[in-house]
């Protein structure tokens, strides 16, 4: 209960500290340094005459589904478009491993986003594979045509396997091939700048989502693929550097590839889940403190893999500190699903029971069966099943602790044991299991005996006015 107290002192003081700076800034009359301005719009220019093609009237109709009724919220664009420039990193990488681009070899992968927020410009760039003119008119000109899956076919009938196809397999990010035109749900305007690699000349692609496009060379295009949004009035928060990093944060933290918004770097936290080996406490810690925003460290800490229902790599963490205890307010669920390390959906509370509402942690599977919008499962009885897997895997891992530690768990139970007991209650299959990590205090603690032969042997102890308890024993049949 001490350390409970001195943890929330912690974080109220931090609290405390961080308002009255912002206050002192507020107050502060000389002037800030100026901020290095960066450019959107950068080198690249239309040359020649532009050619202006129509989508086709199926085509538009699609078009006005995904701006307007496909995303439950427009933020996740930005998901999409760091996905896609994911993949063409990708494929720019499997290219260089197997020899098909060995001049760039040591060339440094990455995304870099830029804002203007004075001119209401974001722009996603990669230094990827990049489109040639007949590609920006096949995969962007026709929708649900998904480059990315055309890729994977294209690795599946491989005659031989070839350095760096197993991965590039399961990095993957896009299948549907819609994503791209999410950007419609926030701008007027947008241009795709593209130059293939190996090839010397660019293109741009401009679009305004009202069902035609215009496609021209292009010079000073570098190579691998720019999209530039020209930003409606009322999408004008998304050129805001801050909102930029909170989304990366949010939704593609754990991306393959670094990516930097105005010259730093935003995703720092390593996807250890997915790693076999080289893992320490640090890592956990730091990976802890990233999803729950807390500044202590965690109480218990898994790595879970397995194969069944789906290939799902995970981990979890147990806080120390249960804030419900001081008033202040029922614990959300912290435990999020992701596939192949993009967020999928945020404290996905159909994971676990609700009285395991204090597991933090990622689940991440490469083959989960999703929308098309990539925002939740399609198959429900496949996420029950799933439900049922990581529950018991809960269970069974704080009867693990339990018995390697028995104080530390006694922290632990002293912290969460209430919602124990709710599972107890509301969870009929699992109840014998969820009892056996009650503890209650007693005076007849640790004089009842198992009989000779008793394979398993549980004592639960029910405190209401007085203090019962009843052990249960599992004896071995005679032979």
């Amino acid at each position: 209960m001490g350390k409970a107290c001195v943890l929330l002192l912690i974080r109220w003081a931090h609290a405390g500290l961080s308002s009255a700076g912002q206050e002192e800034a507020a107050q502060e009359s000389q002037p800030s340094a100026e901020k290095p301005t960066f450019s959107v719009k950068g080198s690249e220019s239309t040359s020649g005459d532009a050619q202006s093609f129509g989508f086709q009237a199926e085509t538009r109709q699609l078009l006005e589904i995904v701006q307007h009724s496909l995303y439950s919220d427009r933020e996740v664009f930005l998901r999409e478009l760091v996905s896609n420039s994911c993949d063409a990193l990708e494929k720019a990488r499997h290219a260089m491993l197997t020899s098909q681009l060995a001049e760039d070899g040591q060339a440094d992968l990455g995304i870099t986003i830029t804002v203007d927020e004075k001119e209401r410009l974001l722009s996603v760039a990669d230094n990827g594979i990049g489109m040639t003119s007949d590609e920006l008119k096949e995969f962007l000109g026709t929708i649900a045509r998904s480059g990315s899956k055309a890729f994977m076919q294209e690795l599946a009938s491989a005659a031989k396997d070839s350095p760096g196809t197993s991965q590039a397999a399961t990095s993957i990010i896009g299948k549907f091939g819609v994503g791209f035109y999410s950007v419609f749900m926030v701008a007027d305007k947008v241009q795709v700048y593209s130059c293939k690699r190996g090839a010397s000349t660019g293109h741009c692609w401009t679009s305004a989502g009202d069902g035609t496009y215009t496609l021209s060379e292009a010079t000073g295009v570098s190579v691998g693929t720019k999209i530039i949004l020209y930003l409606k009035a009322d999408a004008e928060n998304f050129a805001q550097e801050s909102t930029v990093k909170t989304l990366i944060n949010k939704y593609s933290s754990f991306v393959s590839f670094p990516v930097t918004c105005n010259g730093s770097k935003v995703n720092e936290v390593d996807a250890i889940w997915l790693k076999t080996s080289g893992v320490t406490q640090e890592d956990h810690t730091s990976l802890y403190r990233h999803l729950s925003n807390a500044y202590d460290e965690p109480a218990f800490t898994l790595a879970f893999k397995t194969d069944a229902p789906l290939d799902i790599k995970s981990v979890f963490y147990i806080p120390q500190v249960n804030m419900e205890k001081f008033g202040m307010g029922k614990h959300e669920s912290a435990l999020h699903l992701y596939s192949r390390r993009v967020m999928i959906q945020r404290n996905c509370k159909e994971l676990l029971p609700e009285y395991l509402r204090f597991v933090t942690g990622i689940v991440d599977s490469e083959d989960l069966p999703l929308s098309v919008s990539r925002e939740n499962m399609k198959d429900q009885r496949l996420l029950r099943n799933l439900n049922a897997v990581l529950t018991k895997r809960i269970i069974r891992w704080l009867s693990d602790e339990a018995n390697k530690d028995a104080k530390a768990y006694n922290d632990f139970y002293n912290s969460w044991g209430l919602c124990l007991k709710e599972g107890v209650a509301m969870d009929r299959l699992n109840a014998p299991a969820i009892a056996a990590l009650l503890r209650y205090p007693s005076s007849v603690a640790g004089t009842c005996k198992a009989p000779p032969g008793a394979r398993e042997h549980v004592c639960v102890c029910v405190c209401v006015y007085v203090c019962v308890c009843v052990c249960v024993y599992t004896l071995t049949p005679k032979s």
